[in-house]
């Protein structure tokens, strides 16, 4: 049943690619309520919540459905991706910081982000948690054999 459920679900989690342009800038919504606004959830807490799932599945891990938590727990259990788990979980929970503040700032839930109203160390911390995304969904790719296919 895994031999196809899971390499599924991997090449599911690997459907949000880094979301930042060729230029280094962020993918922005293109029309609608939100154009020009990114979408935080969608584009980078997504790929890293799926990508936990997947891995968490494999390992058979149960009862923990907090994603920064199934990090430490997937670095617990493969000591050789270990630095990568935790930076993965660092990174979503510098995505939650931020979309947090995002939230207060805008009195809403945070999802949209105003690019514009980001400081520049925000947004360049925003910019460096999205090397976990690529290498994250490398290792899903290299793990489940998925190829070069999207």
């Amino acid at each position: 049943k895994g031999k196809i459920f899971l390499p599924y679900l991997a090449r599911q989690a690997r459907q949000n690619p880094t979301p930042l342009s060729f230029f280094r800038n962020f993918i922005l919504e293109r029309g609608g309520e939100h154009k020009d606004q990114f979408d935080i959830k969608l584009r980078a807490m997504t790929p890293l919540v799926d990508a936990a799932r997947v891995l968490t599945l494999e390992n058979r891990i149960t009862g923990e459905n907090n994603t920064i938590k199934r990090y430490e727990k997937l670095a617990e259990l493969e000591p050789q991706n270990a630095a990568l788990y935790r930076e993965t979980a660092m990174a979503y929970e510098i995505m939650m910081r931020l979309r947090a503040l995002n939230g207060i700032r805008c009195h809403n839930s945070g999802r949209y982000i105003k690019p514009e109203q980001l400081s520049k160390i925000e947004r360049q911390t925003l910019r460096n948690t999205f090397v976990t995304i690529t290498d994250i969904q490398e290792l899903l790719q290299v793990r489940f054999q998925l190829g070069y296919l999207r």
